[in-house]
């Protein structure tokens, strides 16, 4: 959205208050960047020498991944926008829906608190995607798949929101916590630091269930072939996700930010999350004998509605 003056300036202010928790979240967000770095290296180092069959090619699980990826990326999205613009409807504002981003016209006195609409939505249905993926037995690997990329995304994107606060205090759950609750820098770095966990936490349950698509043999206890198969279905595929993902945020640039952060600190917590997982039960399907074309075919038709329907601007 674009901000208001009004809202830039009490912004800039908070962030000058008090340099102190902003440094000690900074040091924060680079321990959860360089940490998976220092452990994929201690990995590739650690398992140099152990010989693995790499005749299996798995060239059909990445693509089928990255599509599933990049579907479930922007139905998430798509949602979080869709309840901002009902939230500021439900306040009597009129309200704008874009490809990659939402607007409103006028001013209530719960708008901050409503910028929030979307992160809580998103998150809540990541909850009971978790529990309709849990409880049913007899589904298809792809939709399986599909189901773990949607909830990926869906507590992904909620907690990063209130992860960066501390960064961006004109964000929408800045101006929730900072705007509307008057949160202070020491609270934000509190909520920063949980979310952090809570993301750490996630990829090791996450990386478990993507270990269940692996075939049985790779599914035991040899590290690197767990990590070889993480590689592909989650490092190379979210890769490749990202990139289908860039022509639904652009234009502008900075709108491709949100995929390429997750891309580059959240998926490496994901791989080497591999060798610290436990066993899981694999599943008797295939998602490397060919390439699934229906999501492929799901994924140009949403871009199309994309470009042709939301960029346009959709007014509620």
């Amino acid at each position: 959205m674009i901000l208001q003056p009004s809202k830039i300036t009490w912004c800039n202010g908070w962030k000058r208050t008090n340099n102190g928790t902003v440094i000690l979240a900074r040091i924060f967000f680079s321990l959860f960047v360089l940490i998976p770095i220092v452990l994929g290296i201690r990995n590739l180092v650690r398992f140099k020498s152990v010989a693995i069959d790499q005749k299996q090619k798995l060239y059909r699980v990445a693509i089928n991944s990255a599509v599933l990826y990049a579907i479930a990326y922007n139905l998430i999205f798509f949602v979080q926008e869709l309840f901002l613009v009902l939230g500021k409807k439900s306040l009597g504002l009129t309200a704008y829906l874009y490809h990659n981003n939402h607007n409103w016209d006028g001013e209530h006195e719960l708008t901050q608190l409503m910028q929030g609409s979307g992160a809580l939505t998103i998150f809540i249905l990541a909850i009971l995607l978790t529990i309709v993926l849990l409880s049913v037995k007899k589904i298809s690997e792809a939709w399986r798949l599909f189901l773990l990329w949607l909830i990926f995304h869906g507590f992904i994107q909620s907690i990063y929101q209130v992860v960066t606060v501390v960064f961006a205090p004109y964000s929408d759950m800045g101006q929730v916590f900072v705007g509307h609750f008057s949160s202070s820098e020491a609270v934000t770095v509190i909520m920063s630091l949980i979310g952090f966990l809570l993301i750490v936490l996630f990829c090791f349950w996450f990386t478990r269930q993507l270990l269940g698509f692996a075939p049985k043999e790779t599914n035991g206890s040899i590290p690197k072939e767990r990590l070889r198969h993480i590689r592909y279905i989650a490092v190379i595929s979210a890769a490749l996700g990202t990139l289908l993902i860039l022509p639904f945020r652009l234009p502008p640039w900075e709108q491709a930010l949100s995929p390429l952060l997750i891309l580059t600190t959240v998926i490496p917590w994901v791989w080497v999350s591999a060798t610290f997982s436990g066993r899981t039960t694999h599943s008797s399907e295939n998602l490397k004998d060919r390439i699934r074309w229906i999501p492929v075919v799901f994924l140009i038709l949403l871009l199309v509605v994309f470009i042709f329907v939301l960029a346009p601007g959709i007014r509620f």
